[in-house]
């Protein structure tokens, strides 16, 4: 059986803590290029916005939006942000939200990331606040595409874009070192994360899914879907590891239902940072404090 030490190495590779925080250290601006000629890089459109310049006063609305750009080395451009931005490089930022048109208006953002479409698009389009839409990765293939939008939109089609992927792959690429690095094992070792007691796990399709499997370890809810699962898949699943956010621990240790896991038998449920599995970009480098 693994120890509780190796265990919780196993929770910092899940989260890539130590390899990527030498990945960003050091290189993040020698690494961005700047083109000389801005129209090849401008206009860009993604989803339903066209920008046809570089943006200059950047809204951010989304947490794990505001990560990326911070892992991309883009937060100059930022003059606003959402409450839940809690990252501290963000906190001279004013704080500002959809509902507030004024006070976002009062800014004058060239550019609004969302992470998911608004419920007052057309109320915003009708005050000229131009919004962007760039949902989370689920995946590998749609990591790339999350870092690919977001560069292009604050750097480029061009300089933007092939910094980001590249920035994106880097990433993966550490995680596929920390793979080939654990120790071959005969044993089976099954892990999951649950979001909450209501049955929402990191599944097979989604990007949290996919860091668990890069561990080595065997996601319980690898051949899941959407996130969406039950206790009774759990209990069929039995884990011998399972990760949870800070505050969902005692209630799985409390949990009747759950008390046969081999993970609460044998003290292996651990808590972590939420924002951990929610954030997509400069939080992995907070690895090596886990």
């Amino acid at each position: 059986m693994m120890t509780v030490h190796t265990a919780k190495r196993l929770a910092a590779i899940l989260l890539c803590l130590a390899l990527l925080a030498a990945l960003f250290s050091g290189c993040k601006s020698k690494e961005k290029p700047s083109s000389e000629d801005e129209t090849t890089n401008y206009p860009v459109t993604i989803g339903d916005l066209t920008l046809s310049e570089k943006p200059e006063r950047v809204v951010v609305l989304s947490e794990n939006l505001a990560d990326i750009i911070l892992a991309l080395g883009y937060e100059a451009s930022l003059k606003g942000k959402s409450p839940e931005c809690t990252q501290s490089e963000l906190s001279i930022l004013p704080e500002v939200s959809l509902s507030d048109l004024k006070t976002l208006k009062d800014l004058e953002p060239d550019l609004v990331l969302v992470d998911t479409e608004p419920e007052n698009a057309e109320e915003l389009a009708l005050q000229g606040i131009p919004v962007a839409v760039v949902p989370p990765a689920t995946g590998r293939s749609d990591f790339e595409r999350e870092y690919s939008d977001v560069g292009s939109l604050l750097n480029g089609k061009i300089d933007g874009a092939a910094f980001a992927v590249k920035r994106a792959q880097d990433i993966f690429l550490a995680i596929d070192d920390i793979t080939r690095m654990a120790p071959s094992s005969n044993i089976v070792i099954t892990a999951c994360y649950l979001y909450d007691m209501d049955g929402t796990a990191a599944t097979g399709d989604t990007l949290a899914g996919a860091l668990i499997s890069a561990t080595g370890a065997t996601n319980a809810f690898e051949n899941t879907e959407q996130g969406d699962t039950t206790l009774a898949a759990l209990k069929l699943s039995n884990p011998n590891y399972i990760f949870c956010p800070t505050g969902l621990k005692e209630q799985i240790l409390a949990s009747e239902e759950l008390s046969g896991l081999s993970a609460v038998e044998n003290g292996l449920v651990y808590e972590m940072d939420p924002t951990y599995m929610i954030r997509q970009g400069r939080t992995v480098l907070q690895a090596g404090r886990y």
